[in-house]
């Protein structure tokens, strides 16, 4: 399970709307990152799985404010496995009420030691 960076300034910034998800405009870590699909005002309306040739989707971060209406929601499995989809779950909430999309520019995920030395260096000089 691949470990996420957040800034605070951009936690901040997600927690100031009633419900939000975080996303970050970059390249796919993997094959299997889905894009998240926003409309023209910032609002959470799909995921969609990119083109090969595409290098730059709204990537969801894991970072999410929420309330009780999540818990209304039928949890979505994620297909083939017995596992539970936090985004895709999202996603049928965002069919009756209004979710941001709110970029966290200063995220970077960690999946391998790699990243997280890259990550502990760009910390490390802030």
């Amino acid at each position: 399970m691949p470990m996420i960076s957040i800034k605070k300034k951009d936690l901040e910034n997600l927690i100031s709307y009633n419900l939000a998800v975080g996303v970050h405009k970059g390249t796919p870590p993997n094959k299997v990152t889905f894009d998240l699909v926003v409309s023209e005002h910032g609002m959470v309306i799909g995921l969609r799985r990119p083109e090969p040739h595409e290098m730059i989707l709204n990537i969801v971060t894991g970072a999410y404010c929420l309330d009780t209406r999540i818990f209304d929601q039928v949890p979505v499995v994620i297909s083939g496995k017995q596992e539970y989809s936090l985004p895709q779950t999202v996603l049928t909430l965002a069919t009756s009420t209004n979710i941001r999309a709110v970029e966290m520019p200063g995220w970077m995920q960690i999946s391998t030691p790699d990243d997280l030395q890259r990550v502990d260096q760009v910390l490390t000089k802030q």
